[in-house]
Order: C-alpha cells, then structure tokens, then sequence
C-alpha cells in the first residue's frame, strides 16, 4: 500500500442523527455512503449475497459504500444511532458487505456526542466531530495492510470460508483458490492463524449459532440445517466442543445472566 501518511486522506461527516425506524424492511442495491449504526435497542437481521447475520443491542455495524443487502428489524420498540461519511482516498480495500465491528455499549457516547456535536455551528464542535468519527474509522477492518506475504497468499480461501461457513468445503478447493497445495495452504492456515481452514469455519458457524439462539425464534433443527450441519446431533456435538455447554445449557445460562443483571 502506497504510504498514507504521503496522500490527502480524509474523513468527511455527511450526516448524524438518532431515530427509531419507521420502514420494518428495506432492500438496498447500492449504498451511496459509508456508515456507522449503532443498535441502541432492538434487533436486526441482514442479509447480502454472500451470508447473514443477525445484530442487537450494543453492536455496531459498518455499512459500506457501494454494498447492496437487505436487512429486516425484528423488535417491536427499535431506536439506533447512525452516521454517514465519505472516505477521499481510494487505496483502501473494504469488504463490499455489511459487518458487525464491535458489541459492547463502550462506542454509544462518541455516537451520541457526534450527533450533538454535528447541530453546533462552532470550530471546537467541529474538530470533536471530526476526531470521533476517526476513532469509529479505526473499528473498520482494512484489508491487505499489514499482512504477511503467506497471510496475502490464503487472503482468498479465507474470504471463500467466511462466504460460504454454511456450505461443503473442501481443502482442495480453498488451495485452487490461492494457487497452493493443499498442505501447503494447512501449513500457512496453522503458521499464521494457528487454526485449520476447517477449524475455521466451524469457529465462525458457532459464533452464528450463538446469535441466533439468543435473538431469533428457530429452534436447534433449524438452526442445524440453515447453518449447514448434517442433523441437529451433529450440530449439538460440536456446540458442545467448542462453547463447553450444550446449546440448551447456552441458552438458559445466558437468559438467567440477562435476567440478573437487570
């Protein structure tokens, strides 16, 4: 990547406001500006040609320009925080798809202050503005900066798993893709991820499964088959391996957690 600190980069806020959703489900078929939401409350599923996922309460999502996707809010009672901004450097690659880049509620004043910041007509407004969206800017993942030259080499089979978690996948294939042996793409994979490409995506199927035990109506069947396990047993088996409770267990735990703290 040419040297940024050599090139005029800059961050421009369009526009911040707090709002609750008034349209339930929207499809959008090319994003004219980069965004941050934050979910204050409530809970949204979007969905885009390569996969899913489902956001709640705390998370932050990057929306970027030129992506298309639909997403459909759940709950009842939904209000979020959202900034939108333009990016005048053209040497940074971004995934073409919407991401959750953080959960936890430690973001929700700089949005909030953004937002306030951006109705005062004054220097010192503007620069607290400006240096807030910055820290959000830092959430965004940027890809090809600071790899290795094997990690640029599995770049592709990787992009392929985190697509495809729900599907067959063969280490052959993701190998094809990066122009490497089979052994060669597991020695990089175990090397510089310390994991396995299969290991891999059985990481990132769990980490959907637990979303959507927590904030959707399906049941562990459905569950199973829509993330790609050949029968619910399966699925319970390596919940189990990899979260140390069943999916039942997970579920209840979590609802009584939830139901303490408050």
């Amino acid at each position: 990547m040419d040297n940024i600190k050599s090139t005029n980069f800059k961050v421009s806020l369009l526009y911040a406001m707090k709002y609750s959703p008034k349209i339930k489900k929207l499809t959008i078929r090319d994003r004219q500006q980069f965004s941050f939401l934050y979910i204050n409350k409530g809970t949204y599923f979007y969905k885009f040609s390569s996969g899913s996922f489902y956001a709640k309460e705390g998370d932050i999502i990057f929306l970027p320009k030129g992506s298309k996707y639909s997403y459909e809010i759940l709950s009842d009672a939904t209000n979020c925080y959202q900034i939108e901004f333009q990016i005048d450097y053209d040497l940074i690659f971004f995934k073409k798809e919407p991401q959750i880049v953080y959960s936890g509620a430690e973001y929700k004043d700089i949005f909030k202050s953004i937002i306030i910041n951006n109705s005062i007509n004054s220097v010192k407004s503007y620069f607290e503005s400006q240096s807030n969206i910055y820290k959000l800017c830092m959430l965004i993942p940027v890809y090809y900066e600071n790899q290795t030259h094997s990690e640029l080499k599995i770049s592709p089979a990787i992009e392929y798993i985190e697509k495809n978690y729900y599907k067959k996948i063969n280490t052959e294939t993701l190998a094809k893709l990066c122009y490497l042996s089979a052994s060669q793409l597991r020695r990089i994979f175990e090397k510089e991820l310390n994991t396995t490409p299969i290991k891999l995506k059985n990481e990132i199927r769990i980490e959907h499964a637990k979303r959507m035990i927590l904030h959707t109506s399906k049941n562990f069947s459905e569950i199973s088959e829509t993330l790609g396990f050949d029968n619910v047993y399966a699925f319970s088996n390596m919940f189990k391996k990899h979260v140390g409770l069943s999916p039942t267990q997970f579920s209840k735990n979590t609802v009584e957690k939830i139901t303490n703290d408050n």
